[in-house]
């Protein structure tokens, strides 16, 4: 799973960028700056908004974190 490396909101009220102005002028939503809120993933989409806002790289804002080992028994079942 992904999940955040930085403080999003954050880094981008360090920016300037408060959320009447993500809204209207960057068409960031109220469910989408929730899912900031969190820690939920965002779309493509505003994740690439985030990365021009904040002049940062995808593998700055996030990182894949492996999910834990399924459970040996839900292995065993599919035999």
């Amino acid at each position: 799973m992904f999940v955040y490396k930085i403080d999003v909101l954050k880094k981008l009220k360090e920016k300037g960028y408060n959320t009447t102005i993500l809204k209207s002028k960057y068409q960031i939503g109220d469910s989408q700056l929730t899912k900031f809120r969190r820690g939920e993933m965002v779309g493509i989409n505003v994740l690439e908004k985030i990365c021009c806002l904040l002049e940062m790289q995808p593998g700055s804002i996030i990182k894949f974190v492996p999910d834990p080992a399924p459970d040996r028994q839900d292995e065993k079942k599919n035999e």
